[in-house]
């Protein structure tokens, strides 16, 4: 038999052994399986088996077909198990156990709803708090395909614990922890999401095709060659590069990272600064030199430097020599000063800066940028001297997730289409703030793309609205607030939810640590929206209508409960403007006038024709409900 089996191999003949039993990747230990909907259950075996497959005490017998797949469907259930699934051919058993029925959530979109649990500062060994045995959850690993796929690799399915808690999305866990006690059924989240992508690689190429602008790059997918051969290049080419511009440019073999270098005639700029507002438009390396006066003795015990949020990486020196980086918060690193390297007198602090991806350089405050540890503190913002290192453009911009439309969808969201679904949660947005065109149709392409792969027509999907940040790039100037308004008029389609967060953002970081309020007010939608608990004031204050009066705008607002509130002191609602047909605009004064209404003052010999609120990257704001949910940014013409 051994030999029978050799010479097959040798002559690439292995269709002619019998086919091994085989479920779907789908199926796995702990698994949930979506209540009150059939449940599909396929796989592959020998062409023309007879098999048994059962689920918990029911079963069902099917013969598969001559290419050997196979697949039945068991009547709907509601919420139970745990129970075994079986499936059994004449030579073969396999099992899948511990199975649960319950409501399945897709959880999707880029970094932000990656954002595992484990990189969450103030969690890190602190994971006690995550123990639910009705909560299961799955990760979809990364994948790129040309054309849909069927079949996923196997998958694994982890009981919520304190041991696999890190591994995954914390706004999915936060979510299902805030809506299982609720509705007390099993609670699944599937995790299918990839930091850094546009909205586009997640929409089939069936919806793709209506949007022109996207024409040229999907006519090229049918002649791209193998996905995974063209992936495995680009990663080979982006390891070299990251090790390029480690050793090669100039910089270290020239000694700009010493005290001794002349560098009066380096560029001066100021920092935080980002590389496009300093005039280096590619990616590699810069340097970055500063000479510091201590005039107090140099410190007897160690201190620390901090910079602020910096994109993507820095290597920084004093004195000549390189410091550890001890800790980050965030982007925020911070770097140990040993006992002995900083000294009286004049002390020189050289960057060697990184540029991978996104704006680059260091995005943060003045007040962000200091040498902590000190007799006195020293502020190291302000005039820096700059000089070029290697320019090189990143390898992986020619081949990724956002090369063409579609791959993503093929590959992470398209096999798991086959298996019914409660619903989508949805957080993506913020890779699109470099090219906000066209977003709002997509987004609600994506949201009638995705009902009609699942043949769900009112699938609920609960889309986050992107919190607060403060971009530094001028390119990008209130490109958060277009997409958020995209992201508001996506509403407008029948059974989509909108989770705001204008106040859970951090200015400095476009990843907020904390995501226990998203989780939350995510999970206060699907009570009402999905689960049917109708008195829940669940939605933010959102505009309704509007009506010019003699002076006066008056705004009326939805979810306003029994009474819209402001936390300012005077009673003042911050972050309104009005704009006229020049487009010019103008702050004004607003009140709140009744339960659900807003009143703008209108500037004298003034003509408005339009409305914002919380319209900037990190806005003012102050209009919340009852519930203690924000008001949405809008923008609004008559």
């Amino acid at each position: 038999m051994k030999r029978l089996l050799s010479l097959l191999l040798l002559l690439g003949l292995t269709a002619l052994l019998p086919a091994q039993l085989r479920l779907a990747g789908h199926f796995a230990d702990h698994m949930v399986l979506q209540r009150a909907a059939p449940i599909p259950v396929w796989g592959t075996a020998a062409p023309r088996a007879r098999l048994t497959i059962r689920l918990g005490d029911e079963s069902l017998r099917t013969r598969a077909e001559t290419d050997g797949s196979w697949r039945v469907e068991f009547p709907a259930r509601p919420a139970g198990g745990p129970y075994t699934l079986s499936v059994e051919s004449k030579t073969e058993t396999i099992r899948r156990e511990d199975l649960l029925i319950g409501d399945v959530w897709f959880c999707s979109g880029q970094s932000n709803m990656v954002w595992k649990l484990g990189w969450v500062q103030h969690l890190q060994g602190h994971m006690e708090q995550f123990d639910d045995a009705h909560i299961r959850l799955t990760e979809m690993p990364h994948k790129l395909a040309r054309t849909p796929q069927i079949e996923l690799a196997p998958m694994t399915w982890d009981i919520l614990s304190p041991e696999s808690a890190h591994k995954y999305s914390a706004v999915a866990v936060y979510f299902a922890q805030f809506l299982q006690p609720e509705i007390d059924v099993p609670i699944g989240l599937v995790v299918s999401a990839w930091g850094g992508t546009n909205i586009s690689p997640w929409i089939s190429a069936r919806t793709m095709a209506g949007f022109p602008a996207f024409a040229e790059a999907m006519a090229q997918i049918p002649q791209l060659e193998e996905i995974d051969s063209l992936q495995a290049r680009i990663d080979r080419r982006y390891e070299q590069w990251l090790d390029s511009l480690e050793r090669l440019g100039p910089g270290m073999a020239e000694g700009w990272h010493t005290p001794e270098l002349d560098d009066s005639d380096w560029r001066r700029v100021a920092l935080p600064g980002t590389w496009d507002t300093m005039g280096v438009a590619q990616q590699g390396t810069g340097w970055f030199r500063r000479t510091l006066a201590l005039h107090e003795l140099a410190p007897s015990r160690p201190s620390l430097i901090t910079l602020g949020p910096v994109t993507n990486r820095a290597d920084v020196y004093l004195n000549g020599q390189l410091l550890a980086q001890i800790a980050r918060d965030g982007q925020r690193p911070i770097y140990l000063v040993p006992e002995g390297v900083a000294r009286s007198g004049e002390n020189v602090l050289a960057l060697k800066l990184y540029h991978f991806w996104g704006s680059g350089g260091i995005a943060g405050t003045p007040e962000q940028m200091r040498w902590l540890g000190l007799v006195q503190e020293r502020p190291l913002a302000g005039e820096w001297r700059l000089k070029e290192g290697l320019r090189s453009r990143n390898p992986s911009f020619d081949f990724g997730p956002n090369a063409y439309p579609s791959l993503i969808y093929h590959a992470m969201v398209h096999p798991f289409t086959l298996q019914p679904i409660k619903g989508v949660l949805w957080y993506q947005g913020e890779n699109n703030t470099g090219r906000t065109e066209g977003y709002a149709e997509l987004l609600k392409g994506l949201i009638t793309d995705w009902r009609q792969a699942w043949q769900q027509p009112d699938l609920p999907v609960l889309v986050v609205q992107l919190p607060n940040f403060n971009h530094p790039s001028p390119e990008i100037i209130d490109k958060f607030a277009v997409i958020r308004e995209d992201q508001r008029t996506a509403t407008e389609l029948d059974g989509v939810g909108l989770a705001v967060t204008i106040d859970q953002g951090n200015p400095d970081d476009i990843h907020p640590q904390d995501k226990t309020e998203v989780g939350r007010r995510l999970a206060l939608l699907a009570r009402q929206m999905v689960y049917g608990d109708t008195a829940l004031l669940a939605q933010s204050p959102h505009p309704l209508a509007v009506q010019v009066k003699d002076n006066q705008v008056a705004i009326r607002f939805g979810a306003a409960g029994h009474g819209l509130t402001t936390p300012n002191r005077y009673g003042w609602v911050p972050g309104f403007q009005l704009g006229d047909a020049q487009g010019q605009w103008r702050w004004v004064k607003a009140e709140i006038t009744a339960p659900d209404e807003v009143s703008l003052q209108i500037p004298e010999g003034f003509l408005p024709i339009r409305i914002r609120y919380a319209y900037e990257n990190d806005p003012e704001h102050g209009l919340y409900n009852p519930a203690g949910l924000p008001a949405t940014p809008f923008e609004w013409t008559w």
